[in-house]
């Protein structure tokens, strides 16, 4: 919800969400579209971008769904396991792990060189989240310094994922949406912490205020 929330109010056109729970998504966020987790094979490759693993649990079998019918994937959180099934996919990639998640696709510690050289066995795009973010298709890597601590808050990564797979269905390249979406989702985080606590669902909707000036 947190990923779909923040795509529709960063200019994707039309985003929907496939879950388990489609009731409670309609609920929770009436103006996204929902399907049940069982139609997920006839509805992705609809959707120029797709972001797979925020709020995924276990369904491994989702991910190689999506990573063998989905044009392009955003590849977040619970879908960063096997780095066999990423390297296998033919859609584009980017993979968008936390220091943690990291470790789970490289047996080496997090940084900018270790990015570059996971892009590089991909073939696809790592967005390295951290204080700098690392952004890299192979090539040397973007340093992305916006946003602060609060963005250590639960669920704003899956709205960054939102963020870029916006950026990427209106256009932009996939390092250009992963720069870009990682400096606004951090300037939109230090703009909401003048001001409130920072929290999931108020930055998926605040970061509309920075969508056209990306």
């Amino acid at each position: 919800v947190m990923a779909g929330r923040a795509a529709l109010h960063f200019g994707a056109g039309s985003v929907g969400v496939a879950s388990v729970q489609p009731e409670t998504v309609s609920v929770l966020a009436p103006e996204l579209l929902t399907y049940p987790l069982g139609r997920l094979g006839e509805v992705v490759s609809r959707y120029d971008v797709v972001v797979v693993g925020p709020g995924l649990g276990e369904e491994a079998n989702v991910v190689d769904m999506v990573l063998a019918d989905a044009v392009a994937v955003v590849a977040d959180a619970d879908a960063l396991v096997s780095l066999d099934s990423l390297m296998a996919t033919s859609a584009e990639l980017m993979v968008t792990p936390h220091a943690g998640e990291f470790t789970r696709l490289s047996p080496d510690p997090p940084g900018p060189e270790s990015a570059r050289v996971l892009a590089e066995r991909l073939g696809g795009v790592v967005l390295l989240k951290g204080s700098p973010t690392f952004v890299t298709d192979g090539d040397i890597p973007w340093a992305v310094t916006s946003g602060g601590p609060e963005l250590a808050t639960i669920g704003t990564g899956d709205v960054l994922a939102g963020m870029v797979a916006a950026l990427w269905a209106r256009g932009l390249d996939p390092v250009q949406a992963a720069v870009s979406g990682a400096y606004w989702h951090g300037v939109a985080a230090g703009d909401l912490a003048v001001g409130t606590t920072v929290t999931a669902d108020r930055l998926a909707a605040h970061v509309g205020r920075w969508a056209t000036v990306t």
